[in-house]
């Protein structure tokens, strides 16, 4: 093959890249903007308001939970937030990214909160499997408890052990058992589950149902220590 006939294969196989990413870019945005749709409509459902600008501010304001406190150029969009259920509670996708040897790497999931009427110590509840350091990475042990099962399946860790036996009662436990992907943190006034990914509208409902049902298993009782 000539050298011309080399260049022209050469810049049509640059063109074919060029477009597949040209192509994978809009389809991404089409799909960003349809589900934005989708939780804007949610939303009015819930009779929650919707926002699905970014916010840059939301995540520095909770920077003290863990899953919020992570990486650089944070910020929240698509956010969701009024009383559902007479519960307060905050919805939205967050933002951020890491850097490496290897190159710069987005990450988004969805995360909620709901407000409680009563500041607490930090407590974080997660499966061992995705968190088995955790307890290192906080400062606390990794706190056992009576049933063997939901201490092989979860890492509770909190510098106040008496506040975690509270929480994580028979009925929490079984009902993470049967829920084996939450990833739980409590701390402030502040209730909060947190996911890996950016989740649909059907998903997001669920999952408020779910967070509204861990709500339902804290003691009433902590809520009214002076």
């Amino acid at each position: 093959m000539s050298e011309t006939g080399i260049w022209m294969v050469a810049a049509l196989f640059l063109a074919m890249v060029l477009g597949a990413v040209a192509f994978i870019a809009v389809a991404t945005l089409r799909r960003a903007r349809q589900r934005s749709q989708e939780l804007g409509l949610l939303a009015t459902k819930l009779g929650l308001t919707f926002n699905p600008d970014t916010d840059k501010g939301l995540p520095d304001h909770f920077s003290f939970l863990n899953k919020l406190g992570k990486g650089s150029g944070r910020f929240a969009s698509n956010i969701m937030a009024g009383v559902y259920q007479r519960r307060r509670v905050l919805i939205f996708d967050y933002h951020y990214q890491t850097s490496s040897g290897e190159g710069t790497q987005q990450v988004s999931f969805s995360f909620f909160i709901l407000f409680v009427p009563h500041r607490f110590p930090e407590l974080t509840i997660a499966p061992k499997r995705l968190m088995a350091k955790i307890g290192s990475a906080l400062g606390f042990e990794d706190i056992r408890f009576e049933s063997a099962e939901f201490s092989e399946a979860f890492c509770v860790c909190s510098g106040d052990k008496r506040f975690a036996y509270d929480v994580c009662n028979q009925r929490m436990m079984e009902y993470l058992l049967g829920n084996r992907d939450l990833n739980i943190e409590i701390e402030r006034d502040v209730l909060a589950i947190g996911f890996d990914r950016e989740l649909s509208a059907t998903q997001i409902r669920r999952n408020l149902a779910r967070l509204l049902a861990i709500r339902s298993f804290i003691p009433e009782h902590l809520f009214n220590k002076i």
